[in-house]
């Protein structure tokens, strides 16, 4: 069932590529560096048009990552839901309660654990118990 996941995400991660790059962001920036380029071909005109070029591909490729994000997260979530998997982590959050030890303090681990301490803000107590 995992390969299956895998060769779906792979699949979805060549079509987000496909799709960016036929995506056509006109960008009127590229336009003039490409025709400038073309009618003066000096090495000035050529850096702009690849700087205009590079940005265009960033572009492409950002929308893609987006894309194929959208797309994965949806099928893993499918993928799991149906599969009867929880959508939280197995064991839940981990949260742990550390009891130590001072001069000052009024109860005991003991009286802790057996649920007789009592706490409001500023100031702790014990039930009666």
């Amino acid at each position: 069932m995992r390969k299956s996941l895998a060769i779906l995400l792979l699949v979805e991660f060549v079509v987000a590529i496909v799709l960016g790059q036929m995506a056509t962001v006109h960008q009127s920036e590229f336009d003039r560096a490409f025709v400038d380029w073309q009618r003066r071909l000096t090495a000035e005109s050529r850096e702009v048009f690849e700087r205009q070029k590079r940005i265009r591909e960033a572009q492409r490729l950002g929308f893609s990552g987006v894309v194929f994000g959208l797309v994965a997260c949806v099928t893993i979530l499918v993928y799991r839901i149906r599969r009867g998997d929880p959508i939280a982590p197995p064991n839940g959050p981990q949260h742990h309660l550390e009891i130590r030890e001072s001069p000052m303090s009024v109860a005991s681990q003991s009286e802790v654990r057996e649920g007789r301490y009592e706490s409001s803000p500023g100031q702790a107590k014990l039930s009666p118990g």
